[in-house]
């Protein structure tokens, strides 16, 4: 979505965006053995390029019937806008404001990536062709589940879907769940 007009806006992003480095992966996710950058090091990796061009970004949230939306909006001074909502499924286990902020967390950080053209710096030398296979992300998920004592309703609870993923993207999407689950666990 954007506003009529974003003539202002546009040039004023483009700047910010070659003033932009790769986002740095500050964090570590101990199942995939691979590292992550947070929502701090997104933030920043762009907030003084984007105020530099008279830019602001918002996250607010919206709630409908259970459903959690993040809606990140880009705001030139002009009062041009472009934004992106992300819709998180519905939470199941309302005692879980912890899983629930995890994944508020994950949809922002995703959010302002891909509304702002970033990558994240590749800091460990491995391409996309190293990630794990899908026999290795089963095993990863597998190793939650038990470590956890869940059910398969609580994994599909948890992550939000109705059966388990069989594609490398799916799992890995149910595996950083669960590993948010695991850490409120773990408090």
């Amino acid at each position: 979505m954007q506003s009529e007009s974003i003539a202002k806006l546009m040039p004023a992003l483009l700047k910010a965006q070659k003033a932009i480095a790769s986002v740095k992966k500050d964090s570590k996710n101990p199942h995939l053995k691979s590292n992550y950058a947070s929502i701090e090091a997104v933030i920043d990796a762009i907030k003084l390029a984007l105020n530099d061009n008279d830019i602001v970004f918002i996250q607010p949230l919206s709630m409908d019937n259970d459903k959690v939306t993040v809606v990140t909006r880009l705001i030139h001074v002009s009062g041009e806008w472009l934004e992106s909502r992300v819709s998180l499924p519905p939470m199941q286990n309302k005692n879980d404001p912890q899983g629930l902020g995890g994944a508020i967390t994950y949809a922002r950080r995703y959010s302002l990536c891909s509304i702002l053209g970033l990558s994240q710096e590749d800091d460990d030398g491995n391409s996309s062709s190293d990630l794990r296979s899908v026999d290795d992300l089963n095993k990863a998920v597998t190793a939650i589940i038990k470590e956890c004592n869940l059910s398969a309703d609580d994994v599909y609870r948890i992550a939000g879907v109705k059966v388990r993923p069989t594609d490398a993207a799916g799992l890995r999407a149910v595996l950083l769940l669960l590993e948010k689950h695991k850490e409120s666990l773990n408090g």
